[in-house]
C-alpha cells in the first residue's frame, strides 16, 4: 500500500508542476511527459542561449522520475551528444542544477521543475 501511496503522490505532484509550467513556459526550455500514460518519463529540450558558443544548438534531455518524487530527484540524461567537454558551463545554470540537484534540496526548498530549469 505504501508504494501505491508514494506513486499517487508523485503523480499528483508532477501533474501540478506540469500545469504550472504550461501556464508560463520559459522561452528557451521545453519539457513534459513522453506520453499521457506514463507521467514518470519526460523529455526536455534546452535551446543554446544567445551569445554563447552553443547559440542555436538544441539539446535533448530525458528525465526519469522515481515513484517517491520529490523526496528523490529525477535522473536527467543529456541525449544530445556535443563535442565540448564542459557543455554545462555554456548552456544555462539550470543544467548545473539538474545534474547537481539533491533530494535534500528538493525537500527543504519545495523547489519544483520550473525552478530547477530557471535556477
Amino acid at each position: 500500500m505504501r508504494t501505491e501511496t508514494l506513486e499517487f503522490c508523485a503523480r499528483k505532484r508532477l501533474e501540478f508542476e506540469l500545469r504550472e509550467y504550461n501556464e508560463d513556459p520559459p522561452a528557451n526550455i521545453s519539457f513534459g511527459p513522453t506520453s499521457d500514460e506514463d507521467m514518470f518519463q519526460w523529455q526536455g529540450i534546452i535551446f543554446g542561449p544567445l551569445d554563447t558558443p552553443i547559440e542555436g544548438q538544441i539539446f535533448e534531455l530525458s528525465l526519469k522520475f522515481p515513484i517517491d518524487y520529490p523526496c528523490k530527484p529525477p535522473k536527467v540524461k543529456f541525449e544530445t551528444q556535443y563535442q565540448r567537454k564542459h557543455i554545462t558551463e555554456h548552456i544555462h545554470p539550470s543544467t548545473k542544477a539538474l545534474t547537481a540537484i539533491s533530494s535534500d534540496r528538493l525537500l527543504k526548498t519545495g523547489i519544483g521543475l520550473n525552478a530547477l530549469f530557471l535556477v
